[in-house]
């Protein structure tokens, strides 16, 4: 067996892949082995020296490589979320015990991901590593199961992941005195909060958790000791070795210095050195800079950058929602961000699946019935979060707020595709949304989050007059869609979305939608509970809705047979049973009262008025009749009736169940 694991490394490097030792039956480098991406090597004197009379596994560093790591264990769909993506190439494949698949391609070094393209999809590759074939876990080899050269990484996957980090120049340096009793606490916070860790996610998270105790001024030795806890919590439990391998792991390769978040260093008073020459300044600022020269082949090859909703947002873009209150924008945001979650279509456009986090900022009781709404009516989506408990994202008193804090922990461990923060008036406190500063704070809060990789929407408010969201232009500079949302004064109903801004498409596309009522059980009276949901509108559907649109002498002639109809409905009838037919010549001696329809002084010209409401409300199958009398067909419009019949005072009209809420404003108008 020994000799096996030897000629397997020797293999291994062989092939050109770094090798380093793994413990017998282990997965994660002994705290002996804490430096192995400098000592990983390819030199077989070295190698045969390292497994010489050992049985241990077999590790391949993954620098300057890009491993899908596709995962099938506990019922993970990798291979679907991988074939979603459009896969890559047949490349070098090696199975795992588990029975995934680890697909080996040249020609990218990125940050790792976790589950940050689809489920079960996992990156190895900047400092990283993954298990050889040759290796044995529990009796079961990994085992290369297509042996071909590797294929270069597929641009599409390569500008889904982050650049990898670059460790600070000071970073084995700590910046403050360690183990404070604030840094301590701080410390403790941190990991109480951070969520366990499944097998094959537990070394990415407990070196982002290292990482980040570190950076609140903790040694490596108390380090093991706060964490406990957190492994003990973790399935299967990372506890012993295993853990204090992943903690020096972190603590040897972290890129901030040890104390970057401490107490002091946030807060304190800094002693700076005396300031460097402008000579100085310009050679370390230009070392620091990102700016580099393409050639037209490197432009000409870059990767398309992908979508989140085709035609609408990319990646890390910037998006608003806008409209006067009641407009629909909180029905519309939630459709198309639990339409990404499930990786549908909406609105005849492509989505690419990926976790996506809501964050609710007001009315959070109501969005929780609207979330569940949306669940009746598509399905279930694992991948949608509402973010609750929102006190504020953006203040005018703190650098950083609390909220947005916490905000970025979430989306740097769970890597949403999509963030949207409704509203955004709700999500702010203390600033003046009319001035530079204020509304550059929450642009530059927002692009915090955005370079985590996520597109971010928000929802917010339009101005009286204007078609761009309210608030300095800041904010509409810097984003890259902007969608108002009004009524369609032409068709009944309808919502429309209208593009003002788009860097991914024509600003012709097409957004209409009506608000639909879904059932959500009933209350303690019995009565139902709805919430409203969106409901998608065809081009050929809104020009049905206009042709249904009520003219104003239809739509008093209906709220006048509505309440007609009210009136003759026994008092002990059921509440949503159908209101009894009207005599067609009483409805008729209402409606032809001067002034009801028309004001003409002729009757004859005011009966003709009756007719052609009456027909139009009878084409638009608005009413039937038969026998003599009218039957009243409406829904949503009987508070409006009894209203105008002067026989009780009601509340909000709720919303009907046939989206049909404008013609409420038709019972509105003829009381007036």
């Amino acid at each position: 067996m020994h000799n096996d694991k030897m000629a397997a490394a020797l293999e291994w490097a062989e092939r050109g892949f770094r090798v380093f030792p793994l413990p017998p039956n282990g997965r994660v480098p002994s705290s002996d082995w804490v430096g192995w991406p400098e000592h990983a090597t390819t030199e077989p004197e070295k190698i045969k020296a390292w497994w010489e009379g050992t049985d241990q596994n077999i590790g391949v560093c993954a620098t300057g490589l890009l491993i899908v790591d596709i995962d099938v264990k506990k019922g993970r769909a990798g291979p679907a979320s991988w074939e979603a993506l459009g896969g890559g190439p047949e490349t070098l494949t090696v199975r795992t015990p588990s029975g995934g698949l680890h697909l080996y391609y040249w020609g990218a070094d990125v940050a790792l991901s976790a589950g940050a393209l689809g489920e079960g999809l996992d990156i190895r590759s900047h400092n990283s590593y993954v298990i050889a074939p040759g290796s044995v876990i529990d009796g079961v080899p990994y085992e290369v199961v297509h042996d071909v050269p590797m294929q270069r990484a597929p641009q599409h996957i390569v500008a889904r992941c982050q650049p990898p980090g670059v460790r600070a120049e000071n970073a084995a340096v700590p910046l403050a005195d360690l183990d404070t009793p604030a840094a301590v606490q701080a410390a403790v916070e941190r990991v109480a909060c951070a969520p366990a860790a499944m097998q094959g996610e537990q070394s990415e998270a407990a070196y982002k958790l290292a990482c980040a105790v570190r950076d609140h001024g903790i040694s490596e030795a108390l380090c093991n000791t706060i964490m406990a806890p957190w492994g003990a919590r973790c399935a299967p439990p990372v506890i012993g070795d295993d853990l204090r391998g992943r903690i020096a792991n972190a603590y040897a390769y972290a890129q901030n210095a040890a104390g970057a978040k401490h107490p002091e260093m946030l807060f304190g008073t800094v002693n700076l050195e005396p300031p460097p020459s402008p000579q100085e300044v310009q050679t370390s600022q230009a070392a620091r800079s990102g700016l580099r020269l393409l050639t037209m082949d490197e432009c000409a090859s870059t990767a398309p950058r992908g979508y989140v909703i085709k035609n609408m947002i990319a990646p890390g873009q910037l998006g608003c929602i806008f409209g006067q209150p009641g407009a629909g924008k909180s029905v519309l945001a939630p459709h198309l961000a639990y339409a990404v979650a499930q990786g549908r279509h909406v609105f005849r456009q492509r989505t690419t699946k990926g976790a996506v986090f809501y964050v609710c900022a007001e009315d959070e009781a109501g969005m929780r019935e609207r979330v569940a709404a949306l669940r009746e009516s598509h399905g279930a989506a694992p991948g949608f979060h509402l973010v609750a408990g929102v006190s504020a994202l953006v203040t005018g008193g703190d650098a950083v707020a609390p909220d947005l804090a916490r905000l970025l922990q979430l989306v740097e461990e769970h890597r949403p595709s999509l963030v949207v923060v409704d509203t955004l008036a709700a999500s702010i406190s203390g600033l003046d949304e009319n001035s530079s500063e204020g509304m550059s704070k929450v642009v530059h809060a927002m692009r915090a989050v955005r370079q985590l990789g996520p597109a971010v929407i928000l929802v917010h408010h339009s101005p009286k007059s204007g078609d761009t969201p309210r608030g300095h232009s800041v904010l509409n500079g810097d984003l890259d869609v902007s969608m108002i949302v009004e009524p369609d004064a032409t068709a009944e109903g309808v919502i429309r979305g209208e593009l003002k801004k788009n860097r991914n498409g024509p600003c012709t596309l097409d957004l209409a939608f009506r608000i639909d009522s879904a059932a959500r059980g009933t209350d303690q009276d019995g009565d139902p509970i709805t919430a409203p949901v969106c409901l998608e509108r065809t081009a050929a559907e809104v020009r049905e809705d206009r042709a249904a649109k009520l003219t104003a002498a239809e739509g008093r002639a209906e709220a006048i047979l509505a309440g007609m109809a009210l009136e003759r409905k026994p008092a002990n009838a059921a509440p949503f049973a159908p209101p009894p037919p009207v005599p067609i010549g009483e409805w008729e001696d209402r409606c032809i009262e001067l002034g009801v329809l028309s004001s003409a002084k002729r009757v004859p010209d005011r009966r003709r008025m009756f007719n052609q409401a009456r027909d139009g409300l009878h084409k638009k199958v608005r009413i039937r009749i038969e026998h003599g009398c009218v039957a009243y067909l409406g829904r949503g419009f009987e508070e409006g009736a009894a209203r105008l019949a002067g026989r009780a005072q009601f509340g909000p009209v709720s919303l009907p169940q046939n989206g049909t809420a404008p013609a409420v404003a038709a019972v509105e108008l003829a009381t007036a």
